[in-house]
């Protein structure tokens, strides 16, 4: 990550983390560490029936990448795989077992399941955010302006996911959005960018060479409404999408076993 992102996101962890801790209410709290800072939103009481919520159906996650070559040209890139890759499944799927979550992950074997779970990304989410920029407009000794990603508070869920054969509560739905260097500028470089790490084939080694963020929602299946939200702003390396989901796993858990 750049000199300035680590210095910005180090005075948020060691300043501006009180603030952090300020901004927590009963539906909205962020965390940040030097790294990276995450912030979620619960959209329903997570401590009524809150044994409900423990089996999810992960999605094919959606990428909205920026390549960028030596001479500072981009290239758009949208991509939408036909399963959560191994390395980002397992890295979601550990804790998940440690709070007694059960996950499914989807494949989407055919060209009409492909466009159902691009159909729900498109309905799901606000248009996608520049990281960069939202890493330039963080103030000095603030935190950064981290907004709930989702458009909607209720899906028109298809079909074929609601009456999935493994009947599980929710779906787990996630966003990755950023820039990375083309394969000719990693190569002059010598480096992998951090965001490839949750891209098929990656091997989670963090770099330089990406800022991204990570959106995720879970949806209820049974009428489509969105229960929990998070954003997190950071290089895209593995290990954050698994402190992106966390919060969700342990709010659950804790009302299941420690209801205030």
């Amino acid at each position: 990550m750049p000199a300035k992102i680590t210095l910005i996101l180090a005075l948020v962890a060691l300043v501006a983390l009180s603030g952090c801790q300020a901004l927590e209410t009963a539906t909205d709290r962020m965390n940040c560490t030097p790294s990276f800072c995450v912030r979620d939103y619960s959209h329903t009481d997570l401590g009524e029936a809150p044994q409900q919520y423990d089996t999810l159906l992960v999605l094919p996650p959606r990428y909205t990448l920026v390549e960028r070559a030596l001479d500072g040209s981009e290239q758009p890139n949208e991509d939408d795989p036909d399963r959560m890759p191994d390395i980002l499944y397992e890295a979601i799927d550990r804790p998940a077992s440690s709070y007694q979550f059960s996950l499914r992950r989807l494949i989407a074997e055919t060209g009409q399941e492909k466009e159902v779970v691009v159909d729900v990304h498109r309905s799901l989410w606000q248009p996608a955010v520049n990281p960069e920029a939202l890493i330039r407009e963080t103030p000095l000794f603030g935190s950064p302006a981290i907004e709930d990603p989702i458009a909607t508070q209720s899906l028109s869920i298809p079909d074929a996911l609601r009456d999935h054969v493994d009947a599980p509560c929710c779906l787990l739905v996630t966003r990755i959005t950023g820039w990375t260097d083309t394969k000719g500028a990693r190569s002059a470089k010598v480096a992998t960018a951090a965001i490839l790490s949750v891209l098929p084939g990656a091997s989670g080694v963090p770099a330089d060479g990406g800022d991204a963020l990570t959106d995720m929602a879970v949806v209820r299946l049974n009428d489509g409404a969105v229960i929990w939200s998070s954003r997190t702003l950071g290089t895209g390396h593995v290990a954050e999408i698994k402190r992106s989901i966390q919060p969700f796993f342990s709010k659950v858990y804790n009302a299941k076993y420690a209801p205030e």
